[in-house]
C-alpha cells in the first residue's frame, strides 16, 4: 500500500504461487486491465486494489473462489458486477468510485451496455 507504484498491474503478480492470504496495492498509480494472469490466484483470501486507476471489467476476479475480502473502490473499472456470492455480499463501499460500474447500489446496466472480456462498451 501506498508504495507509488504506476503504470500496468503486472501480469507477475499472478505468476506468485505462494501469493495466499492477502494482496494490497492500494493507493498507487496503478493503470490498465486486471492481467489475466490474476485468475491464477486461486488461494487468495484479501486483495486490495483501491485508490488507483485500473479499468476495464471484472470478470477476472469473479472466479477467485477464495476471495473473501475485496476493495475496488475509487478506481476506473466499468460494467456489470459479476454476479456471484462474493460480488454480491460485497458492502457498496467496497465497489463505490467507480462510475463505469452498474448493477450495483440499485444502478441498472443501461440497456445497451454491454460487457466483452477485454473492455466494456456501449452499442450505439
Amino acid at each position: 500500500s501506498s508504495n507509488i507504484f504506476s503504470g500496468q498491474i503486472p501480469s507477475s503478480i499472478g505468476k506468485i504461487q505462494g501469493l495466499e492470504i492477502a494482496l494490497n496495492l492500494s493507493w498507487n498509480q496503478l493503470s490498465g486491465d486486471i492481467p489475466p494472469a490474476f485468475s491464477s490466484l486461486s488461494k487468495l483470501g484479501v486483495l486490495d486494489l483501491s485508490h488507483n486507476e485500473p479499468s476495464g471489467d471484472l470478470h477476472l476476479l469473479a472466479g477467485l473462489q477464495n476471495l473473501v475480502v475485496l476493495n475496488i473502490s475509487n478506481n476506473n473499472f466499468s460494467g456489470r458486477v459479476p454476479n456471484t456470492a462474493l460480488f454480491s455480499n460485497l458492502p457498496p463501499a467496497m465497489l463505490a468510485g467507480n462510475p463505469g460500474l452498474c448493477a450495483v447500489g440499485g444502478r441498472q446496466c443501461a440497456a445497451g451496455q454491454i460487457v466483452r472480456r477485454t473492455a466494456t462498451a456501449k452499442v450505439a
